[in-house]
């Protein structure tokens, strides 16, 4: 056996016992699951209140977004927007945040959001988190901290957004509640 062959071997093993230690929740990763779970509910909740804040009437919801939410509460009749946007996943939720800073300042800022929310696929992400048994990637806490980071943030007037962000990065953490 060359040199070259036998070292190409240990780089093997080695990039094996890597890729096989990696999927395994290290502490850090344990840790980032955390970090991402603060700073997600921050933007979740940011999210909802903008859009209960910014519209009392349901019917300025589209309808097929009331439809299907009516249909999660089982026909529930009048729902208001409180409990509509309390219904809601991450996507509709960000999507009703577009739809209803229209003509808002805040506008430009909502659609950067749902662009980054799509281009970094924050949905897997918050799938992801709460699923203990599904592997966690690192870069998974870089994506969430990159769009709380993003002066979209603070142009959309989402400040418990960029705190949360500070105080994870401090690793003063508050895990969202139970049921999130």
């Amino acid at each position: 056996m060359t040199g070259g062959t036998q070292k190409s071997r240990s780089v093997i093993y080695w990039l094996q016992s890597k890729l096989t230690m990696s999927t395994q929740p290290t502490e850090l990763s344990r840790s980032f699951r955390i970090h991402t779970a603060m700073v997600l509910f921050a933007l979740e909740e940011a999210l909802g209140t903008f859009v209960i804040t910014s519209v009392q009437d349901p019917t300025a919801i589209p309808q097929s977004i009331r439809t299907e939410i009516e249909r999660r509460l089982e026909n529930a009749g009048f729902v208001p927007v409180s409990q509509i946007v309390q219904e809601t996943y991450l996507r509709e939720v960000i999507e009703l945040a577009v739809i209803v800073s229209k003509d808002r300042s805040e506008n430009d800022a909502m659609r950067r959001l749902r662009e980054l929310a799509n281009a970094l696929d924050i949905y897997d992400i918050r799938n992801a988190v709460w699923h203990p048994n599904r592997s966690f990637p690192d870069f998974f806490w870089f994506r969430i901290a990159a769009i709380a980071s993003d002066p979209s943030v603070e142009q959309a007037r989402l400040s418990i957004v960029t705190d949360a962000l500070h105080c994870a990065l401090d690793n003063r953490l508050s895990p969202p509640p139970e049921g999130w």
